[in-house]
């Protein structure tokens, strides 16, 4: 069990320290805080709609 235990500890390091992994980890929390930031500027620029009524 320890050769598995040590074996595991360098492959999980080694994948750790690699840039795909960094950006599996950030790249959700980064979209979620654009899809927040632009639901709030949404709501932000509601405003009621001018609607121009031309008749005789």
């Amino acid at each position: 069990m320890t050769k598995f235990k040590i074996i595991f500890k360098q492959v999980f390091f080694k994948n750790i320290k690699s840039p795909a992994y960094i950006i599996m980890i950030i790249m959700p929390i980064i979209l979620l805080g654009v899809v927040l930031g632009i639901g709030k500027l949404m709501d932000q620029s509601t405003e009621p709609a001018k609607i121009a009524v031309l008749s005789q």
